[in-house]
């Protein structure tokens, strides 16, 4: 940075190669900042923590030896004494002005003659202005004066500029006119783009008071993610809430586990406005996996470790709407459960017509609860015993099953067409090349492994028409083939229709509109997992522990993985897909039959009695913050809220199922047209903590003692920070001469830890003897570090409460990252244990 001199006389700048040093006034002695100010000479102030004075104004003797550098041969520096006062000046026998004084001088010259001007006028009026006669004189002689050539030169002059002043004026008039209008069209745009909030955040006004529309549109940005959010805010300068308000009016929402009591009001409230058919539903539910890790509940005050979360949603059959309803962790799905949400989503007057899920194994337990077989394919509705909610398996869920099994084990029609993973390479085969009549076929599609194999677009290409249509022409001997790609394609697009009519496919029109080919496609479909069979897998052993029971006409070696498709036993009985296909056939042509007959429907949207909206709600849900992994349970629960209040947004890219943006909730439209209010949040049912906080009871490492004083050390610099009023608890080990303390911050520390003082020493050791003996007690509460204060007060009153409420921060952090170590080693060393079992078999 460019320096200058500070004095008023002296022109010096800091300048490349020049000899002068620019020293800063010294701040820390007043007195001798002020006498370098006075020796300056400056008419304005001087700003001291800025300004600088030159090397020229001070003696020799005003500086001091660089010894330093000269040991080092270092360039020598110019420092200045402690009593060092510039005293070099040129003559100032006329002081140099300053470009402030001289603009001053100018407004005073200005002001001089403009007063001198208005006194000369003011006397030339007195002169002339009693005797009007001689004024008009004066002017007729100077007009006489002129000659009339020049009279004339000049009158045409003066019409020439004024007809260019019309015409600008004119101008100037027309661009105002398409300004007027072109700000009236700008304010009309701003009007339809920002609410009377927004616009009043744009027209400058600091505080605003947020309508709950507003807030509902931002939490819908904000579910995006948050670095989006702050972009838009502070770069393109978007009037959005801040954050901080979003989450100060999020956390009035209620969103415990269970049964979402605050959702439920919302809909019964909405019933009313909603006839019959609109308030008609399908509820599905599914499991997510979350981050089993412990971790801290903030908002509960509890640690919490849990793998999975159930959640449940309802859909809209006539009405294009959603809602989330429930969600659990660690909570299977069971009869009574499902039953309790019915009855809730019934008494609110919304009638249940059917249930969906996969065919996991609790899910198959309550299709068998209620006797769901291929010859019965609903139950009593618990709300009201007269009607009946029809079961569907997930249609796409159905689809990859099968598409797995027959990669993997292959399947044999009835009249004994084997269709395996051998006859799909064929059709790859055939479909090779730079210009084919499939190009969507490839062997990516074959080899499908981890998640690819949970993704129903390659299954939906594989067992598509295009190869149903290729494998007429490469297998005429074998129409059973085609057939039967055929049939599962058909079968999918009537259980995916997402619009009344579709003109490119009749199949995936509403079911109703037509009629006649939908139920040939389901026929068929019916017709080949009725009677079909898969072939058994081809393991080798049984799962430890456990017996594999053998029907009478299979033999042990046809689980041989190496012997040919052809050879291997066909299982006797039907697999859950294809269970599955058959229920959700049944199911639909008797929903179809109930709503055309009970509610007068001509069609029915088969897409809504799927889970789409489910996992296109948990791929949002993971991709909350950008990273795609699974949410710890605060995070579910608190990206859940955001969701429910925010409304619907299109989820990333590459998920599990199609995008499914044309739905929105029905708490995000209620808020965002202020129907109704969040109630503050007075409290949360919080779920037991499922698990002991307490270790094994195993002697401590010798190194305990060393670590509390590390970690009061910590805590002793934690405290300087927070509190600096405090008293200090420690010492810098650079400045430690004699080594009174264990060797290990010493021989950890580069000079920068703190070496703490016995007394904090001895506050950590109580609390920690507290805290290992209390987490016995309050393994099974929440609210741990009130209970934790608590305890360790009463027992140690001698220590200090900031010590006590920090401790029990680190502490519990200690805790937490100690019980995740050891699960994880845990996981690690069955891993090891499995490798070496399937290393000594293959051995064997």
């Amino acid at each position: 940075m460019p320096y200058c001199c500070a004095v008023a006389e002296c022109k010096n700048t800091k300048k490349q190669g020049d000899n002068l040093s620019f020293h800063r006034f010294p701040l820390n002695d007043k007195e001798r900042s002020k006498s370098w100010a006075t020796k300056c000479k400056r008419a304005d102030k001087i700003n001291v923590s800025n300004a600088r004075i030159c090397s020229d104004h001070f003696t020799d003797a005003d500086y001091m030896r660089d010894f330093q550098n000269e040991l080092l041969g270092l360039p020598v520096r110019k420092i200045l004494s402690q009593t060092a006062i510039p005293s070099v000046f040129p003559d100032r026998t006329s002081a140099v002005p300053n470009t402030r004084n001289m603009r001053q001088q100018k407004r005073t010259s200005r002001k001089m003659v403009e007063d001198l001007l208005q006194n000369s006028n003011l006397e030339e009026t007195d002169l002339f202005g009693s005797s009007s006669s001689e004024e008009s004189k004066m002017r007729t002689i100077a007009t006489q004066t002129i000659p009339p050539s020049q009279q004339n030169k000049k009158v045409k002059t003066l019409q020439k500029e004024v007809k260019r002043l019309k015409e600008t004026i004119q101008n100037l008039r027309r661009r105002l006119k398409v300004s007027n209008s072109k700000s009236k069209n700008l304010g009309t745009s701003v009007n339809k783009l920002f609410s009377p909030s927004q616009r009043r955040k744009l027209y400058g006004q600091k505080r605003v008071n947020w309508k709950t529309s507003d807030i509902v549109k931002a939490l819908s940005l904000r579910s995006v993610g948050l670095k989006a959010y702050e972009t838009a805010r502070s770069e393109y300068k978007l009037p959005l809430p801040a954050t901080r308000t979003l989450r100060r009016w999020v956390h009035k929402f209620s969103c415990s586990p269970g049964l979402l009591l605050d959702v439920v009001e919302i809909l019964r409230d909405h019933a009313s406005v909603l006839d019959i058919k609109s308030r008609l539903c399908a509820i599905s539910y599914d499991e997510m996996s979350s981050d089993s890790r412990y971790i801290l509940d903030p908002l509960n005050d509890n640690i919490v470790s849990h793998s999975k979360v159930q959640l449940l949603m309802a859909r809209g059959i006539y009405e294009n709407w959603k809602q989330p309803l429930y969600y659990d962790f660690d909570t299977p799905m069971t009869p009574e459960l499902l039953e309790k949400i019915i009855i809730s989503l019934e008494s609110a007057g919304f009638p249940v017509l059917s249930v969906t899920s996969d065919l996991g194994g609790e899910n198959r337990s309550i299709w068998k609860h209620y006797g769901i077989s291929t010859s019965k394919s609903w139950f009593e509705n618990p709300h009201d015993k007269s009607r009946r909610v029809h079961v569907f398996a997930d249609v796409p869920h159905m689809l990859k099953l099968i598409r797995n099994h027959l990669l993997d084990d292959g399947f044999a029609t009835e009249n004994g067409t084997i269709i395996n993973k051998e006859t799909f390479e064929d059709l790859v085969s055939a479909a090779s090349g730079e210009l084919t009549v499939c190009p969507k076929l490839s062997h990516k599609l074959l080899d499908v492994s981890g998640a690819e194999r949970m993704r129903v677009r390659p299954a939906a290409q594989l067992l598509s028409h295009h190869s149903a249509t290729l494998a007429k022409v490469i297998f005429p001997d074998k129409p059973e083939v085609s057939n039967f790609i055929e049939a599962v394609n058909d079968g999918f697009d009537v259980f995916n229709s997402r619009v009344p009519v579709n003109n490119s496919n009749n199949l995936c029109s509403g079911f109703g509109f037509q009629l006649t080919k939908q139920m040939d496609a389901l026929a068929r479909l019916k017709s080949f997992m009725e009677s079909g069979r898969f072939f058994m897998k081809g393991k080798v052993e049984p799962k430890r522990g456990r017996k594999r029971k053998y029907s009478d006409d299979v033999e042990k070696e046809n689980l041989n993985p190496n012997v040919p498709t052809a050879q291997r036993k066909l299982k006797t009985c039907l697999l859950p897909c294809q269970i599955g296909f058959i229920v959700s056939i049944q199911s639909l042509i008797n929903l179809y039959d109930d709503l055309t007959k009970i509610y007068g429907f001509s069609y029915l949207l088969t897409s809504r009695l799927t889970q789409d909206s489910l996992e296109s709600l948990f791929s949002r849900i993971r991709a909350f913050s950008g990273s795609n992994t699974n949410p710890s349970p605060p995070e579910f629960r608190y990206r859940l809220r955001l969701i429910l209040l925010g409304g619907q947004v299109r989820p990333p890219q590459g998920t599990n199922v199609l995008n499914d943006c044309t739905s929105s909730y029905v708490s995000s439209n209620l808020l965002s047209r202020n129907e109704i209010r969040c109630t503050v949040q007075t409290s949360e049912e919080t779920p037991k903590i499922p698990f002991r906080m307490t270790r094994n009871k195993v002697d401590a490492p010798p190194q305990t003692k060393e670590a509390l004083v590390y970690l009061a050390g910590y805590l002793a610099w934690k405290l300087k920070r927070k509190y600096p009023e405090m008293e200090k608890f420690g010492e810098p080990t650079s400045t430690l001469t004699e080594y009174e303390v264990p060797c290990w911050i010493h021989s950890l520390s580069r000079g920068g830890l703190l070496s703490p003082n016995p007394s904090i020493v001895e506050a950590v050791q109580k609390c920690n003897a507290v805290f290992e003996a209390a987490m016995v007690v309050l393994r099974d509460q929440n609210n741990i570090h009130n209970a934790l204060f608590s305890k360790i007060t009463c027992e140690c009153p001698d220590v200090k409460k900031e010590i006590v409420s920090e401790f029990i921060d680190i502490r519990i952090k200690i805790r937490i990252k100690s019980l995740n170590k050891s699960r994880s080693d845990s996981m690690i060393n069955k891993r090891k244990a499995k490798q070496f079992l399937n290393s000594t078999k293959s051995a064997v």
